[in-house]
């Protein structure tokens, strides 16, 4: 789809500028409100309309889908459509555009993601790295335990963005974005995606063995889920990278080798509770990796230097 002009009226809002483009199957634009220009939103597109065009309309309709029923502080808000009749949907045609591409309004985020901050949030002290990981983990648990359970089946730091700038003195907000791959539990994955640093074992054979249909492979998303949040865990404290080679075949094979680096090796200081932890979320079998319930249960109360309350508050003085 061509980059929309500064101006552009699509339903009740007024486009601003591109937020994103890079890749994917979207573009993401900045607009105000008609008539209202302090109230922002993003508004995502498919990337192509013209290609592929049941794929790329078929996954943002999902996303919209997934987003109007999973309603969480950690979760990127999707608001209501209104269209002709007075009638509120979550999805529309910008009818006013060429191929009338699907389309849908959330909340505009203006932090950067996560993968901004990484090598900044491992120099914070350690409490704080875990209760923002806490509050990640927290958000995949509700996920996880809503209606069926849905898997959001591509966690990195690009799709997690900070509502603020981190500070180590206020609590972290994270905010998950970017729902085109999320899977219901009782749903086959036939196409798993592939953000390789974060990808599980199982994922990775999915995507090499040609010789094998994926749906032939057992992959359940809450596990999937599980590799790449024990991944980030590891990168959020040490500031690097868990798979750090440069070509794709060297990062397969580490993930599929299953030797991988502890905490403790770049950060000796570091409670072994964690490595204990990692371990357990990054074993090669899908079926010996813990729920998040028992994640949220080791920070919450195995790992005792960084019991909650994590955050200290600033200094108050109150009279009684």
């Amino acid at each position: 789809m061509a980059n929309l002009a500064n101006g552009t009226r699509i339903g009740d809002y007024v486009i601003e500028s591109l937020l994103s483009d890079k890749g994917g199957m979207s573009e993401i634009y900045l607009a105000a409100l008609y008539g209202q220009p302090t109230y922002k939103v993003a508004l995502k597109f498919p990337r192509k309309v013209e290609t592929n065009q049941n794929a790329y309309q078929d996954l943002l309709r999902d996303e919209a889908n997934f987003l109007a029923k999973l309603r969480h502080p950690g979760i990127v808000r999707v608001f209501p459509l209104t269209q002709a009749g007075g009638k509120t949907t979550y999805l529309a045609r910008a009818a006013a555009l060429p191929q009338q591409p699907w389309y849908f309004a959330m909340e505009y985020v203006p932090g950067s993601d996560l993968a901004k901050y990484v090598k900044q949030i491992a120099k914070f002290p350690l409490p704080w790295i875990t209760e923002l990981f806490y509050q990640i983990a927290v958000t995949i648990q509700f996920m996880h335990t809503k209606d069926q359970g849905y898997g959001h089946c591509d966690i990195k730091p690009e799709n997690i963005l900070m509502r603020e700038v981190p500070d180590p003195h206020r609590p972290p907000q994270p905010v998950f974005v970017d729902f085109g791959t999320v899977k219901p539990f009782d749903a086959p994955i036939t196409q798993p995606a592939l953000s390789l640093k974060y990808s599980s074992p199982e994922v990775v054979q999915a995507h090499i063995r040609k010789d094998i249909p994926p749906e032939q492979f057992p992959l359940q998303p809450e596990k999937i889920d599980i590799w790449a949040l024990g991944v980030l865990l590891f990168e959020l404290i040490t500031g690097q990278e868990l798979f750090n080679q440069r070509k794709d075949d060297e990062i397969t094979t580490s993930i599929l080798r299953g030797k991988l680096k502890r905490i403790r090796d770049l950060r000796p200081e570091i409670n072994p509770s964690f490595d204990i932890l990692l371990n357990e979320m990054l074993k090669q079998d899908p079926d010996e990796r813990p729920d998040i319930d028992d994640v949220i249960e080791v920070l919450e109360e195995r790992i005792s230097n960084v019991r909650p309350p994590r955050i200290p508050m600033a200094n108050t003085h109150s009279k009684h």
